[in-house]
């Protein structure tokens, strides 16, 4: 469908509809990509100027994009929300990370670019979004990821394996909130997923005040009697909900 300055493509899987839009963004009025599953949340966005791309084919006859690696480079603020774990942590190098939900893959391809010599496994419910990510995100094909499809609470009840750092993006709606990953047994089994000095970046969609910050206050309370240390950083209005 074509509105417009507005171009957006329906996919439909098992799991929601998702909407490909290729718009403006309201504020920088630098042409973007967003994936969404509905009117509550984003749960990915690109530039698609010159600025967050190269050119290459695809059903919008767009672009390729290869995301630097800084927070000004990034369309949606979660995105560079997850580069909190560079400010914390020294260690570099031959990093291994886990992502749990990986949406249009965005974060991911970036982080492999800026850290050539990590490895990066993305639990993603859906099967289907990895392939939304390679054809309208330009998802670079990369031996260090592993995707696996899997309910995250599911991945985190049977894992064995040990990671520097765990980044959790599965709360892409205000409207739909995934509460049994947020249970102190799932929380538990994500400290238990970390090495020693590893470390977890949580994208938590809530107000951190006011009458919406139940949820936020609950999730904080339920990190903090597991983590010795918790850190909140907010990167909308306070009271949004």
């Amino acid at each position: 469908r074509q509105h417009g300055l507005e171009r957006s493509i329906n996919i439909d899987t098992k799991y929601a509809r998702y909407q490909v839009i290729d718009t403006v963004a309201p504020v920088s009025k630098r042409p973007v990509r967003r994936l969404t599953n509905g009117p509550c949340g984003v749960q990915s966005v690109v530039y698609t100027d010159a600025d967050g791309y190269r050119a290459r084919s695809d059903p919008f006859a767009s672009l390729e994009h290869r995301l630097a690696a800084g927070t000004d480079q990034f369309a949606h603020d979660s995105h560079g929300l997850f580069r909190l774990w560079e400010h914390f942590t020294a260690r570099r190098g031959r990093l291994k990370a886990l992502m749990l939900g990986g949406g249009a893959f965005v974060y991911p391809d970036a982080f492999l670019e800026s850290h050539p010599l990590a490895t990066l496994d993305v639990v993603e419910i859906d099967p289907v979004l990895p392939e939304v990510a390679r054809n309208y995100f330009s998802l670079t094909p990369d031996p260090r990821l592993r995707v696996l499809q899997s309910d995250a609470r599911v991945f985190l009840n049977h894992n064995a394996a040990v990671y520097d750092i765990l980044l959790v993006d599965i709360f892409n709606s205000a409207c739909e909130l995934p509460f049994h990953v947020v249970t102190r047994e799932a929380i538990a089994h994500m400290a238990r997923a970390l090495s020693a000095d590893g470390i977890t970046v949580v994208n938590l969609i809530s107000a951190l005040k006011g009458d919406d910050a139940a949820f936020f206050k609950a999730v904080q309370t339920t990190f903090k009697s597991v983590f010795p240390v918790v850190h909140v950083f907010a990167i909308g209005k306070p009271h949004a909900p």
